[in-house]
């Protein structure tokens, strides 16, 4: 866990070593923000009642962030991940032919969405569970721009988890701790979009602070900003937005955590986490895409215990 203390808003766009590096990149936010504006990122090709969503992510290693949408349903666990992207090529916005990436097995478990965080494309992992719960092995499908054009490659990783964990005796690839989580937000939050488009006006201080965040993101940590809350069990649970809706088990809840203390990082917006589900077989699938979060927990503690987040309470951060 990494942290810094943030006054300036988040981007996850790398800047272009050219002297027209904001340029290009104003130009490019403003092509982008006009997709939404006209609601040109909408598929017939797509299910019409799934919500869209996007991040921001240079995947041709050009310098220029692609702009990523997918569409998906309530909980993002449809088996069929439908993806649209568009880039600034040339001085005009390119608008990619849909990805539309199937399970080709019947027993694959429903896929997440990853970036090469070397800017090399898409990746979209599935465990297969024809043995549950030992679900190996997994497929691993790359997405990779072409002439305009998107080529995929697909194999099978027998040994998907790292070297260290006890699921697999034997030595797996780590082929989670190779990519990034994309941060996907809803196509009406046009946060780094206007980033990009007043990419001229930031100030030295907020250039090196997306700087840091694109380095974090480039070894593949997930970035987010925030304010520190710590909150005892009676306030987390009615903390607004997380109240479970089981409100017979509200006692209970409280009664079995009465002596927790939660230090949680409250988002400025609504943005999806990775993360591993819960339950018995999760920890040898691969992690997934949750959508629509409005914090994370950072920590949780006994009232007697010492708290490094203290001094950041109620002060806004970002983290990694």
């Amino acid at each position: 866990l990494k942290s810094i203390t943030s006054n300036s808003i988040i981007s996850t766009i790398a800047k272009p070593d050219t002297r027209n590096a904001d340029d290009i990149l104003s130009q490019a936010g403003k092509e982008y923000k006009n997709v939404f504006k006209t609601s040109s990122y909408v598929s017939n090709k797509f299910p019409q009642d799934f919500e869209y969503y996007y991040d921001l992510w240079d995947i041709d290693n050009d310098n220029i962030p692609e702009m990523i949408v997918i569409a998906t349903n309530e909980y993002n666990t449809n088996s069929n991940k439908y993806i649209h992207v568009f880039s600034f090529k040339n001085g005009k916005l390119v608008k990619y032919p849909e990805i539309i990436d199937k399970n080709l097995d019947k027993n694959e478990y429903t896929g997440t969405i990853y970036f090469d965080p070397h800017h090399k494309g898409i990746v979209i992992l599935r465990a297969i569970e024809k043995n549950a719960p030992d679900v190996f092995p997994w497929s691993k499908t790359i997405y990779k721009l072409n002439e305009g054009n998107f080529t995929h490659t697909r194999s099978i990783v027998h040994h998907p988890l790292d070297k260290t964990d006890t699921y697999d005796s034997v030595p797996g690839t780590g082929e989670i701790s190779k990519l990034l989580h994309p941060t996907f937000v809803p196509v009406d939050d046009f946060t780094d979009i206007n980033m990009m488009i007043n990419a001229k006006n930031l100030t030295q201080a907020q250039h090196k602070h997306n700087e840091l965040v694109q380095l974090w993101r480039e070894k593949g940590y997930q970035v987010f900003t925030g304010t520190v809350k710590i909150l005892n069990a009676d306030e987390a649970y009615e903390f607004p937005g997380t109240t479970p809706s089981d409100t017979g088990s509200k006692y209970s809840v409280r009664e079995e955590n009465k002596d927790n203390i939660y230090t949680v990082l409250v988002f400025d917006r609504k943005m999806s986490v990775g993360g591993y589900c819960n339950g018995m077989d999760c920890g040898v699938r691969q992690t997934r895409n949750s959508i629509n979060n409005i914090l994370v927990t950072m920590k949780v503690s006994k009232s007697n215990e010492s708290n490094m987040f203290e001094k950041y309470n109620n002060k806004k951060i970002t983290i990694a």
